[in-house]
């Protein structure tokens, strides 16, 4: 969560709006293709395939897949960035004292 500023905590806040917005379209755009049918006192779900053949529908796909790989990098992101050590770089020439006194 970074340095835990009131900053940080708004950026979280937001993207974890921004997740519940993408969950919601994703699921209204499925509700368009996806419909239930009773046959002989049974529900049954139906694929409306026609919605696949109109060129909006699929620019709407493409969109939801392209915010859903990029919800993915971040969460990836995080993961990875959890172990990292950071330091402030008024402290680098301590770190670093060291590294370079063979030249």
């Amino acid at each position: 969560l970074g340095s835990g500023t009131t900053e940080d905590w708004l950026f979280l806040i937001l993207e974890a709006a921004l997740l519940l917005f993408v969950l919601r379209y994703v699921l209204e755009e499925a509700s368009e293709f996806v419909g239930f049918e009773s046959k002989g006192g049974k529900m049954r779900i139906s694929i409306k395939w026609d919605y696949f053949l109109d060129a909006w529908n699929i620019l709407d796909w493409f969109n939801l897949i392209m915010m859903i790989v990029t919800v993915c990098y971040k969460i990836d992101t995080w993961a990875k960035a959890g172990s990292l050590y950071v330091i402030s770089p008024s402290d680098w020439k301590l770190v670093t004292r060291g590294m370079y006194s063979n030249f």
